[in-house]
């Protein structure tokens, strides 16, 4: 993730996009929020990648 860089979406709510759009965000705010966003995520699900994406052959693809 590089700050002001947005990546295409893939169909799904992202919810790091939204808090990266945010203008009444500052980017230390913005990125403060990502992580601990990004980190809630990947300790709930471990199959996500540190970068919050989904790893091949997960549950995600029907791999688990």
């Amino acid at each position: 993730m590089q700050a002001g860089i947005l990546e295409p979406g893939n169909g799904e709510t992202d919810l790091a996009r939204e808090i990266l759009a945010d203008p009444r965000l500052n980017e230390d705010q913005k990125q403060a929020l990502v992580r601990i966003y990004l980190s809630f995520r990947h300790e709930n699900d471990p199959a996500l990648e540190p970068d919050g994406h989904d790893q091949p052959g997960t549950a995600a693809e029907g791999g688990r």
